[in-house]
């Protein structure tokens, strides 16, 4: 009911139909009449970055985005209430799509502004790039600029003019990059592990390969984040939704197992140094004898 006033004029459900059949994603409905299925095509070509075939469509996806948005945010609540750690997740990255016009299964290059088939070409053909590597994402694209920035800035001013270029060098300027590390707390804040001396298994087979908890007693996760970011911001500035976006994060601790959501925590924009806690909850008798293994989540809401 949230899309029910969308509006679907004359002939518009000609261009729906037109519509979906340059899409990946099918709706179920096939009533190009209705404002949800207009709504879903709607927000399909904007993630995909597809033309719409008339300006009042454009108008449309604006408002559309603005419900879209909060909507999410809604349903990441309840399922965070549920304890649905995989509808959790999908969530959050329809969200990331929605706010950055790109499907989560796209190289997060196309994030940057101005990004096209040419520059991507030129950031992944390791024969053209100033340094000879093959570039898949903006983490790769980051460890390779940081340490020789200045040349990254020439060699990008040789295939953009001067404004575009500026803009994608402030763009990774503003790139986050976060170090994490964390610890876990039984009782009175006695330390029982940490990220330092806990050695991650691929295969975890042997019961030495797990932490021994102490049964009745809260535990807790401490998390430290460090930014090092060569500019930090509070902004998003590579928004596609045509307004300012708060930089936002959110940590998930969950049984991949189970699918359950043990704890879900949203923190501020990341200073130099910041820390927050997690609590898990008490060990009780159930869990003697039980092994689980938890996962640690660090995502970006935008």
């Amino acid at each position: 009911s949230e899309f029910q006033k969308i509006p679907v004029r004359h002939n518009e459900d000609i261009y729906n139909e037109c519509l979906c059949n340059n899409l990946p994603l099918k709706p179920e409905n096939t009533d190009f009449s209705s404002p949800h299925v207009k709504v879903f095509l709607l927000l399909e070509a904007y993630i995909g970055r597809i033309e719409l075939p008339i300006k009042d469509y454009y108008t449309d996806t604006k408002s559309v985005l603005d419900q879209a948005l909060r909507i999410i945010q809604a349903m990441i609540d309840v399922c965070t209430y549920k304890s649905y750690l995989k509808s959790t997740l999908q969530c959050i990255l329809l969200l990331q799509s929605i706010i950055q016009a790109c499907w989560w299964h796209r190289s997060s290059l196309y994030t940057i502004p101005s990004m096209d088939m040419n520059l991507y070409t030129i950031f992944t053909n390791p024969e053209i790039n100033y340094k000879n590597q093959e570039i898949h994402c903006l983490g790769e694209l980051v460890n390779m600029v940081e340490p020789t920035f200045s040349l990254f800035k020439k060699f990008i001013y040789n295939y953009r003019n001067t404004q575009t270029a500026n803009t994608i060098l402030d763009f990774i300027k503003r790139l986050p990059d976060i170090s994490l590390s964390w610890c876990l707390l039984a009782g009175n804040n006695k330390i029982i592990a940490n990220s330092k001396d806990f050695l991650y298994p691929k295969n975890i087979s042997s019961v030495n390969d797990y932490i021994k908890c102490p049964t009745d007693i809260d535990l807790k996760i401490i998390v430290y984040l460090t930014s090092k970011c060569i500019e930090n911001n509070k902004i998003l500035i590579s928004s596609k939704i045509g307004k300012q976006v708060d930089v936002s994060w959110v940590i998930i601790i969950g049984e991949k197992d189970t699918q359950k959501l043990i704890t879900l925590k949203r923190i501020s924009p990341i200073r130099i140094n910041s820390k927050t806690s997690l609590f898990i909850g008490k060990w009780n008798e159930h869990n003697i004898g039980n092994r689980h293994i938890f996962t640690l989540y660090f995502m970006s809401e935008c």
